[in-house]
């Protein structure tokens, strides 16, 4: 599953300074791979919740194939976040080391991962449901509402809005003026 997302040369890629594959490397690639597979299950269980994708059983297997299931440049969008997540969570363990500016790394990568996952997942930052859903939900689920300027340009302001009723606010105005019959 983790290959879906990123790699550990990709993480190990946000500090310059940190090389693998060298002899007695620390941290060591399996701990990075695990920081990897950490975030990929957080974010397939967002997935999940969401219903981006469809699991068919109540407990996320490990062989599911994410990547037959959503678009593209969802793809990418889940490498971004994973790279993001895991590079944080090295980052603090390469800061236990010694390395001062592996912490101030961390500390960006983690806020950037975590306004990123909360987009994802179409919470604000206080976890409470964003209006319009998150910026991500275009990629997922090209049925999702995304504010868009195209109504405006074409003269037909809110043209790409469902059509609401006065009866379906609860308005008791069913026949008043604003009607369009």
């Amino acid at each position: 599953m983790a290959s879906l997302y990123t790699t550990t040369d990709n993480v190990a890629g946000m500090f310059p300074s940190f090389q693998t594959g060298i002899p007695q490397q620390r941290p060591s690639s399996d701990l990075i791979q695990q920081f990897i597979d950490d975030i990929a299950e957080e974010l397939n269980a967002i997935l999940y919740r969401r219903g981006f994708v469809s699991f068919g059983q109540k407990t996320v297997p490990d062989d599911i194939d994410i990547a037959e299931q959503i678009a593209p440049g969802a793809l990418q969008v889940l490498e971004l976040l994973n790279r993001y997540g895991a590079a944080a969570q090295l980052g603090v363990v390469l800061a236990s080391f010694g390395i001062t500016q592996a912490k101030l790394l961390a500390d960006a990568y983690e806020k950037t991962y975590i306004w990123r996952k909360n987009q994802l997942a179409g919470v604000d930052a206080n976890g409470k449901p964003l209006p319009n859903g998150g910026m991500y939900d275009k990629f997922f689920d090209p049925n999702a509402a995304t504010p868009s300027a195209e109504p405006a340009l074409a003269y037909i302001a809110g043209g790409d809005e469902p059509r609401v009723e006065p009866v379906d606010e609860g308005l008791s105005n069913w026949n008043g003026k604003f009607l369009v019959m």
